[in-house]
């Protein structure tokens, strides 16, 4: 009877796990698509979105638009490596970010004006450019290629809230503590939406 207890306890138990925590090194908590809200960034909207996979490949894209997320200006895409760390409070994870490349693709044609734009003469609307090849003071890319990015991210109820904006650290002190936010407070740039 004992040995029937223990079987059924363990069925039950096992039936109940979350495969996102159950320890399987090639799939992290926060793997999936997660997605910001369409919100107004100046003159422009934007919906920001990140991509986890196998437990350490992220991609970040902010799209641009001229309007409420209906018509695009342009986009650009960040991608890299990331690790997760479980830290002091629940449901708050310091992630640190590698982006190892960048690129920005533009898909109107009334942004390139009459000058070159990040130091290209020539786009063609709709292909990505690699963000290593753009310079220049009026670039639409925020960031090029390799670059550090940390900041902590409560992950609670399908939701994810980054602690900082992204881009790279500056860090003044030359130390690398961030100090826990009040994640309610959280503007609706920094909150994701897991989208699958």
């Amino acid at each position: 009877m004992k040995n029937f207890v223990l079987t059924l306890f363990l069925l039950i138990l096992s039936s109940c796990s979350d495969d996102r925590l159950s320890g399987d090194p090639s799939q992290s908590l926060i793997d999936g698509h997660w997605e910001t809200d369409c919100y107004a960034e100046g003159e422009q909207w934007k919906r920001s979105s990140y991509l986890f996979s196998y437990a350490e490949v992220v991609t970040r894209k902010d799209q641009y638009y001229s309007d409420e997320c209906q018509t695009a200006l342009y986009d650009a895409n960040y991608s890299g490596r990331y690790e997760l760390a479980v830290t002091w409070t629940p449901y708050v994870h310091r992630m640190e970010i590698w982006v190892e490349q960048s690129q920005l693709e533009l898909f109107d044609a009334s942004l390139l004006g009459k000058s070159s734009l990040c130091g290209v003469d020539s786009w063609q609307l709709g292909t990505p450019v690699d963000g290593a090849s753009l310079h220049g003071e009026n670039c639409l890319l925020k960031f090029s290629s390799n670059f550090y990015y940390q900041s902590l991210f409560s992950i609670k109820e399908n939701f994810i809230s980054a602690a900082l904006d992204f881009g790279p650290v500056q860090s003044e002190g030359g130390g690398d503590e961030i100090d826990a936010p009040d994640f309610e407070e959280i503007a609706v740039q920094q909150r994701f939406s897991r989208v699958f």
